[in-house]
């Protein structure tokens, strides 16, 4: 190594010539372990990109640490993170062999050969569906290969750090050759989304390709929807053929569902004749697969449901049938309402009306952005101590929107006529449990209000978006009502509902119904 061209950090120490790859915030350096003279991947990220948003800097972290707690072959070890002045450096385990789209480039995979990668790619999944954890950017670049063993990469701060935003439920997040349809369409989603992405890598492997492109996003979600997947008939064998059709449908309540993806690969030890080529003229033999986690479980949960608890310590197990173990029904409840009333307030309500200046909307929103902060507090007393830091996380987050909101109206010259018809202080983040109380029953009066004005004015010619706006605004009163009643609510069904009605007149029924019912 040439002097000046080392940079140390931490421990760790790395040669600004061995770039791995360079990205829209940063670079990834093949690095040097000083301590155990091992190989480390170093992706450093300017902070100067997050000096305007230092509640993203935080969530960045914090996720990151989470994630260091895994421990499965399949799934890149998080090493360290190290934070200075300038950069943030996350430290992960060096892979070798590079990522699966440099490997497709140079070699190309029978079925056979991809069935096996894929299986390595479900393994490293099922650790990650029984935590919680959504990946949304899967693609062949952010899975890595390392001696025949094939890991997931870049999941859980990828989301943040490449998707620069503070609406983080509302992200179109994702490279978009490999996004599932239903975020390509800005509609809401649910950890399915991996499962199609899954599908489209392993058809990439077997067919060289991808099953659609476009000249956009536009194009490519109409290409989806239009065109349906091409399979050469006799090509592959029906369990192949089957896995494909599956995760590549359209409708996430038809696609199937992470137990049946689990169940078709029937996760077992590769014998040890068996090899999977990663470079031209180098066959490496596949690591066995023995250790996989008893604690595994699927939590069938929308995309309004965040990470619940960070992962448990990894045993050496059999792999058991995955059971479906829910948290405890009122915190499970109470944030998961929580976060479908912050999905409503932050991606249609503040984005389309803050310069429309209608006061009952104003009131709308300050009522549920404090009545968020309040209810997310209550969770404090009910939570143990693995749940702390995710309740933290949300609540920093509604925090921060809560002072953009105020700040905004503030600015547009509504806070104070609001604040004086609502009989409130909008600044104060503080609300007591009497408060929270009366809040609500003050925003359900406003919901109907405004629903009933909306419905009028749109009743000749309603459109879509309008009319599910309003159906969302109505279900904030009944879900209320009904976790208050300890009734749980399947936010995937509601989800698949809301997506399948296409006639604005028909959600418009719905919606006049449901007002009748609240």
């Amino acid at each position: 190594m040439q002097q000046g061209q080392v940079k140390v950090i931490g421990n760790y120490s790395y040669n600004l010539k061995h770039c791995l790859g360079e990205g829209a915030y940063g670079k990834v350096y093949q690095g040097l372990d000083t301590t155990t003279n091992l190989k480390v991947a170093i992706k450093k990220l300017d902070l100067r990109n997050f000096e305007r948003d230092n509640y993203l800097k935080q969530s960045i972290i914090q996720e990151i640490e989470i994630l260091k707690k895994f421990n499965h072959k399949n799934i890149v070890k998080f090493i360290d993170l190290i934070s200075t002045q300038r950069s943030l450096y996350i430290i992960t385990e060096f892979c070798k062999d590079g990522d699966l789209r440099e490997i497709m480039s140079r070699k190309k995979y029978n079925e056979q050969d991809a069935w096996k990668i894929m299986k390595q790619i479900i393994q490293g999944f099922r650790e990650l569906v029984s935590n919680a954890i959504i990946h949304r950017d899967l693609k062949p670049a952010n899975i890595l290969s390392h001696e025949g063993v094939f890991k997931i990469a870049d999941f859980g701060f990828a989301k943040y750090v490449d998707n620069f935003t503070n609406q983080l439920l509302r992200s179109c997040v994702g490279s978009p050759l490999y996004m599932a349809p239903q975020i390509l369409a800005r509609k809401p989603y649910s950890t399915k989304c991996d499962i199609w992405s899954l599908g489209v890598i392993f058809y990439e492997m077997v067919f060289t390709d991808v099953p659609w492109k476009g000249r956009d996003e536009r194009d490519l979600l109409k290409n989806i929807l239009s065109v349906p997947v091409s399979i050469k008939k006799g090509f592959l064998t029906s369990k192949s053929e089957e896995f494909l059709r599956k995760t590549l449908t359209i409708e996430e309540n038809d696609r199937i569902s992470w137990e049946k993806v689990f169940e078709m690969f029937e996760v077992v030890n590769l014998p040890s004749d068996q090899r999977i080529q990663t470079s031209p003229n180098l066959n490496i033999r596949a690591n066995n697969h023995q250790n996989s986690s008893n604690n595994e479980k699927e939590r069938k949960k929308s995309i309004f449901q965040g990470p619940s608890q960070p992962p448990v310590q990894q045993t050496s197990a059999p792999v058991s049938p995955i059971s479906i173990q829910p948290q405890t029904p009122s915190i499970k409840s109470l944030r998961n309402e929580i976060i479908f009333r912050n999905f409503v307030l932050t991606t249609e309500l503040f984005p389309r009306y803050t310069s429309n200046k209608n006061s009952i909307v104003e009131k709308v929103m300050i009522c549920l952005s404090k009545t968020n902060m309040a209810m997310q507090n209550a969770l404090y007393t009910l939570a143990n101590q693995i749940m702390v830091p995710a309740i933290k996380k949300d609540h920093d987050q509604y925090v921060q929107f809560h002072s953009d909101l105020i700040e905004t109206l503030q600015r547009n010259g509504q806070l104070q006529h609001c604040d004086r018809e609502l009989d409130i202080n909008s600044k104060d983040q503080n609300c007591t449990d009497t408060e929270c109380d009366k809040l609500n029953i003050t925003l359900t009066t406003l919901i109907k209000q405004l629903c009933q004005e909306m419905l009028e004015e749109h009743k000749r010619a309603p459109s879509r978006p309008i009319m599910l706006l309003l159906d969302n605004l109505v279900d904030i009163i009944i879900i209320h009502k009904k976790v208050q009643r300890c009734v749980e609510i399947d936010y995937d069904q509601l989800n698949a509902e809301k997506a399948e009605e296409e006639d604005p007149r028909k959600i418009m029924d719905a919606v006049i119904e449901k007002l009748r019912q609240a």
